[in-house]
């Protein structure tokens, strides 16, 4: 990038021009650095230079993450094949109880095996599990592996219901942050933290009917499961995995709708008349009459014609019959995908395999070092 001289420098050049070059290269070179990450010249000028804490940098951009976020999330089929093989791989069909419970001799008691089972399985049903009613314990766990996925995180309020231990799960809008502190100490981002930033319990806003806001609750935090992601020591609140990746997935939305349009649009056009300038196509229109009767060949409307099949047309004399052909977006838009797909998986730590289902360019053992990989990736959300 082509850098500016200093204002000082621009006043001294005419008058001692070598003067003010020297003190330019003086600048510049002053303005070198050790590293070339730490370059401060305008080529980096877009970078950021200063730091500050976890929480400090995620408060001001963490709504609009997870508002975005949450649009390709219903719009997004990149976004979705991503969630959906979290989902398939990490959840699965659920979890399975299996009691081994033995008696003294270190024989296994079916009975009780058997009655443990049952009772989980009555359980892990819609009613059961839930304090709602409508989800089964294989719904709520692809719920919070989906919303962490998508919002960074989700908390999970364990209670007893009519004498029943259920969960209920709070999606991180419902932290109240207008709540700045609670008995002397801090509250931020609606959960409440000691010296140590722990946390000792969570401010939810509870609300009515119509989905207006009521009251604030505290609920200690050992009755709270925040599941959330955090990847600096120093944050608070949780910040969508997303981020990296959003904004690459919006603009591949985007090309991809400019690409449909175009060739719907080119679908609709056949072939064009084109006359030769100077010729009128009534042949020698205005003999015999006044060439001022004569419709003027710009001024004429183009005639509306419908074309079918084996019909033959007849041309005027001067025109002819030119095809419009376009070349098509398949030859630029196709890479594009698969560099967004794949950039898209591997923010999430997914191989471009598993992000996109395309199994044609890869061999036996690209695909398996892909699947030992993608395998460490659902364990670690598995635990």
């Amino acid at each position: 990038m082509k850098q500016k001289m200093s204002l000082l420098n621009r006043m001294l050049l005419p008058i001692a021009p070598r003067l003010a070059c020297e003190r330019e290269a003086w600048r510049r070179h002053a303005q070198r650095n050790f590293y070339a990450a730490a370059d401060r010249s305008p080529r980096s000028a877009g970078m950021a230079q200063s730091n500050t804490t976890g929480e400090q940098a995620n408060q001001g951009a963490r709504e609009i993450i997870r508002a975005r976020a949450r649009d390709l999330e219903r719009n997004s089929d990149v976004m979705n094949s991503l969630l959906l093989a979290f989902e398939r791989n990490v959840i699965g069909s659920g979890i399975v109880l299996q009691a081994k419970i033995r008696s003294a001799d270190g024989t296994e008691e079916e009975t009780l095996n058997s009655r443990i089972e049952r009772l989980w399985r009555r359980w892990c049903r819609p009613g059961g599990c839930e304090v709602s009613g409508r989800f089964g314990f294989r719904e709520v766990l692809a719920l919070c592996l989906r919303r962490r996925l998508v919002d960074g995180g989700i908390l999970v309020v364990r209670s007893y219901f009519e004498g029943r231990y259920q969960l209920q799960l709070l999606e991180v809008d419902d932290l109240d942050t207008a709540v700045q502190g609670h008995e002397g100490r801090r509250v931020i981002g609606g959960i409440e933290v000691d010296d140590y930033r722990r946390a000792l319990a969570y401010h939810i806003r509870v609300y009515d009917a119509w989905g207006f806001p009521v009251e604030t609750r505290r609920i200690p935090a050992d009755r709270v499961s925040y599941l959330s992601c955090l990847t600096r020591t120093s944050q608070i609140r949780e910040i969508s995995p997303a981020a990296p990746s959003v904004g690459r997935v919006d603009d591949l939305n985007e090309l991809l709708d400019a690409a449909e349009e175009k060739e719907r649009v080119q679908c609709h056009f056949s072939m064009a008349i084109k006359k030769t300038e100077g010729t009128l196509s009534g042949g020698l229109a205005g003999l015999g009459r006044g060439f001022g009767q004569a419709q003027r060949e710009e001024d004429r409307e183009p005639p509306a014609e419908l074309l079918e099949q084996g019909m033959v047309v007849y041309l005027n004399p001067g025109e002819e019959v030119q095809p419009i052909s376009q070349a098509g977006t398949s030859s630029t838009v196709d890479p594009l995908v698969r560099t967004a797909q794949r950039l898209a998986g591997s923010s999430v730590g997914l191989s471009y395999e598993v992000a996109s289902r395309d199994m044609s360019q890869v061999t036996y053992s690209s695909a398996r070092q892909g699947l030992l990989e993608d395998q460490k990736t659902y364990r670690g959300l598995q635990t």
